[in-house]
């Protein structure tokens, strides 16, 4: 009787530290789960690669021939899947010169016009239509002494890149590679220093005196304003003379309808 009193004492000692046991077990359990479940809702999830847009626009008149060749390297690009081309057919024949006043394009035609007039306007014209097409690169297509070539515009760093990709004939694999490497290069986000940003306005401190003369010139004095004598003297001149002219002319006359007194001598008669 006394080992079963001592049994029921051994056994009574040690349930609460095997019900801890299996509590620190199930927390610690809970806590791994919701450590997981927290650590992977929170990693961030990788963003899908997304090829580089290219579009092509045609400088200058679009001929036939110039049409062609753009035309042709649509074609190779789009074959190429590491590219991507505006989705909207009616946009890139626009950017083409191409197209009617029913696709609501003729903004766009209207400003593929102002191609060529100088190279600062040629920059702010293929930002704009870079980014109307949402492109990364834009390839101008234009006659160059009878030779179509093209050239590659980066859109966000509104830079040009050096080379140019003949059009007649068109090597495929070249020019796949000319505008996978440049369009790659310019779906790269802006890097610090890429884009130089314009000097800050200087800051005045008007507790600070500072001379005038410093600061700009004086202004020159208005212009002289001729009086009535000045302007028109050359008229009072010509009048005068012709005054002159009259009067010598008038006693020239009076003298020559004069005859000349004549002497008349008579013979005295004598005795």
């Amino acid at each position: 009787m006394r080992w079963c009193w001592l049994g029921l004492v051994i056994v009574a000692a040690l349930s609460p530290w095997s019900a801890h046991a299996q509590d620190a077990a199930t927390a610690e359990s809970t806590t791994s789960e919701a450590t997981e479940t927290e650590t992977t809702a929170s990693a961030p999830s990788t963003p899908a690669t997304r090829p580089p847009k290219v579009a092509i626009v045609i400088a200058g008149d679009p001929d036939p021939s110039t049409v062609a060749a753009a035309a042709a390297l649509e074609g190779v690009l789009a074959a190429e899947p590491r590219l991507a081309l505006p989705s909207d057919a009616a946009m890139r024949a626009a950017l083409r010169g191409e197209g009617t006043s029913a696709d609501g394009l003729d903004e766009v035609r209207a400003e593929r016009r102002r191609l060529g007039l100088g190279e600062a306007r040629d920059v702010t014209v293929l930002t704009v239509l870079g980014e109307l097409a949402n492109a990364d690169l834009v390839l101008v297509v234009r006659a160059s002494h009878g030779a179509m070539q093209a050239t590659g515009f980066d859109v966000v760093r509104r830079s040009f890149y050096d080379g140019e990709l003949a059009l007649e004939p068109i090597d495929v694999a070249r020019a796949q590679h000319f505008v996978v490497r440049r369009a790659t290069r310019a779906a790269r986000p802006l890097e610090e220093g890429e884009l130089a940003a314009p000097p800050p306005a200087p800051v005045v401190d008007p507790s600070v005196a500072v001379d005038p003369d410093a600061i700009a010139p004086d202004a020159e004095p208005p212009p002289h304003e001729p009086d009535f004598f000045e302007q028109y003297w050359p008229y009072f001149a010509a009048g005068a003379l012709l005054i002159g002219a009259v009067v010598f002319i008038v006693l020239a006359t009076q003298n020559n309808a004069t005859p000349p007194p004549v002497l008349r001598f008579e013979a005295g008669g004598g005795s």
